[in-house]
């Protein structure tokens, strides 16, 4: 009887561990494009960091948050990510990068909506 009770409250912390760990996964990046060419990619999300790439007109900027910095063009939402192509990693004005003509976000502040805040 006692092997039973150890057996389910094993199991049971086994499932619980099991269902905190998938709450705790990473979430997808958001593809975008650059809207311009030479697009700075930046080390934060401020004018005053260090540029660490560029973003060519259309290339994909894969978005996985967005954060406020230097207002840029009237917004002062930036998103991390990844240059699809180039493989840098940084920050760029969300007023240079749209949706990949999925139907979610656009440029700018609408960013908010889409992917978490980092």
């Amino acid at each position: 009887m006692k092997n039973r009770i150890r057996a389910a409250v094993v199991g049971t912390a086994t499932l619980a561990f099991g269902a905190l760990a998938l709450t705790g996964t990473a979430q997808a990046a958001t593809n975008g494009f650059f809207l311009a060419d030479g697009v700075n990619i930046r080390s934060c999300a401020y004018t005053s960091c260090t540029i660490v790439g560029q973003g060519q007109r259309l290339q994909t900027f894969q978005v996985d948050c967005w954060t406020d910095g230097t207002s840029v063009n009237g917004t002062t939402v930036w998103v991390r990510g990844r240059n699809a192509t180039t493989g840098v990693y940084g920050y760029a004005s969300a007023a240079y990068v749209n949706s990949s003509g999925n139907g979610t976000p656009g440029s700018g502040d609408r960013w908010r909506l889409y992917v978490p805040h980092c």
